[in-house]
């Protein structure tokens, strides 16, 4: 024996029933993984619906539709799975807060194709049903219309997604109550048209700050117009982005609701969202009046004992201390309030001292004020601050006009050949080799600055105290002395340049002479080295 599939009946019947056991047909490998599997994506629906749709399908109809062969199942009992500690073992149980169906999806599209209806399958006595006696009838009613269908005894555990169902269910139960809203209606018989509100617009004429004063949580303008504008009975949608209050906005739209004698129905896609505004109403003491129907919540039994909770509850109200709290907060609220209408009462001038503070800022402190005498600012006409502010605005386009004499001491103002720097000095240019210092003979780029001298020919120049070249008209004594050696130390690639030169040439980056050739004794004179020795 490889299966319980094997096994006599009787002998599963009392495992079942004494034991409390039954066999799945699943193999020992996949035991474990498959059922942990369901159980987790069970237990995620119900977490984010609030609907458990795990069920135990009991009996099976194997049809075909367009040609695909389909396996439906008849009877739906909702139902818990969860580990049984540590041994590795599940526990199916009946869940208390659902009921025992048929299948209503397959029960409605087998009357629309085929016209085929199983009173016995959809009427339970006395909240039970038969299910022996039901699956003959919807083997008798398939054999009645000609279906070549068949009905199996199977036991499947499976998620299956009824949540659709059930609105269309209900749509097409109160159909005539859902169409006597205005919006709905709106949206069955005229979708394409503009929707007109037909509650009046009194949010508008409503007292914000007593408003404010009778709701628990604090509220800005924009959320207390808002609760202004459905308590009138408004349709609109009111969005904002995370962070913005709209939790507050409806916690205090819930219990102003329930302050004007109004039931509300607040529902969310998730339970997050109800499990915030839960919170509000319970630090706020309104928690005893929801009642919630989310998941565990909607049992019979939760659900009574919430009832009995709200109409037990009673609350001691300390009359005189609450008119005591709102005369202070009116008194308070007068006071801010004159505050803010002497910020932005206008003088005669036309600004207040919110504006007048507001352009201050927006000029800057590199703006000088203009000084105003304060009698005239606070009793001139109106016709003569016009006229002030008109002269004020048309001076700039005035002073424009005005521009001094070409003779006088500021004329280069404002003068378009007029500028803040001095002639820039030309670049030196290359000199040709006809043009070079004849003493030194220098190569190309030595004497490329322009000459200082008035002579035509440019020459050697001794500093002071030295002598010079042609050019020059005083003559240095001789040197006397030890002997020195009187040698021409021209800038070239033969003679490099004196550390510490006597001499320069007028034209920048020439030779420096110790000595000029002038001066030299006859016998000493020698050829400097990269000359022609040519005198000037």
């Amino acid at each position: 024996m490889t299966t319980a599939r094997e096994l006599p009946d009787e002998q599963l019947t009392e495992l079942l029933v004494e034991r409390r056991e039954l066999h799945v047909d699943v193999s020992g490998a996949g035991y474990l993984p498959k059922l942990r599997n369901l159980a987790y994506k069970a237990k995620t629906v119900l977490e984010e619906t609030g609907a458990n749709n795990l069920y135990l399908a009991l009996g099976s109809l194997v049809w075909e539709l367009d040609g695909r062969p389909l396996r439906s199942p008849l009877v739906l009992i909702p139902v818990v799975l969860a580990p049984m500690g540590r041994t590795g073992s599940y526990r199916l149980s009946l869940d208390e807060s659902g009921s025992s169906t048929p299948n209503y999806c397959l029960l409605e599209k087998l009357r629309q194709l085929h016209g085929l209806t199983v009173p016995t399958l959809t009427e339970a006595v006395d909240g039970t049903l038969d299910l022996d006696a039901a699956f003959e009838a919807m083997r008798s009613a398939l054999v009645g219309h000609g279906l070549p269908y068949r009905v199996e005894s199977t036991a499947d555990l499976a998620i299956l997604q009824f949540a659709k169902f059930r609105l269309w269910k209900d749509l097409d139960e109160h159909w005539a109550d859902f169409t006597d809203n205005p919006l709905v209606s709106h949206l069955v018989h005229e979708p394409t048209e503009a929707f007109e509100d037909p509650a009046r617009d009194t949010g508008s004429y409503t007292d914000l700050d007593e408003l404010a004063a009778e709701l628990p949580a604090p509220a800005d303008a924009s959320q207390l117009r808002a609760i202004a504008e459905a308590t009138a009975g408004r349709t609109f949608v009111l969005e904002g982005p995370p962070g913005t209050g709209k939790s507050q906005t409806i916690t205090n739209l819930l219990v102003r609701a329930v302050a004007e004698g109004k039931r509300v129905l607040f529902v969310a896609e998730k339970r997050a969202a109800l499990d915030v505004v839960a919170r509000r109403l319970d630090a706020v003491g309104m928690g005893m009046f929801a009642l919630d129907l989310h998941d565990k919540g909607s049992r019979a039994s939760m659900v009574r004992a919430q009832i009995r909770l709200a109409l037990e509850h009673a609350v001691t109200v300390d009359e005189q201390g609450l008119a005591a709290d709102g005369e202070s907060l009116r008194s308070a609220r007068r006071m801010l309030a004159r505050y803010t209408d002497r910020l932005h009462d206008p003088n005669a001038v036309g600004l207040s001292l919110y504006s007048a503070r507001t352009s201050e800022l927006a000029g800057g402190t590199e703006v000088s004020p203009l000084p105003v005498p304060l009698p005239f600012a606070a009793n001139a006409p109106a016709e003569v601050l016009r006229s002030v502010r008109v002269e004020l605005a048309l001076l700039p386009d005035i002073a424009d006009l005005t521009r001094p004499s070409p003779r006088h001491p500021w004329a280069f103002v404002d003068s378009p050949t007029s500028t803040s720097r001095p002639p820039r000095r030309p670049r030196p240019r290359w000199t040709p080799p006809s043009a070079r210092c004849r003493p030194c003979r220098s190569w190309p780029g030595c004497c490329a600055a322009p000459a200082r001298s008035t002579s035509s020919t440019p020459s050697c120049t001794s500093s002071a105290g030295r002598g010079s070249g042609s050019t020059s008209s005083t003559r240095p004594s001789a040197p006397s002395g030890r002997r020195r050696r009187r040698r021409c130390s021209a800038r070239s690639p033969r003679s490099p340049p004196s550390a510490t030169p006597a001499s320069t040439c007028a034209r920048p980056r020439c030779c420096s002479c110790r000595w000029p050739r002038s001066t030299w004794p006859r016998r000493q004179r020698r050829r400097p080295p990269g000359g022609d020795g040519g005198a000037s």
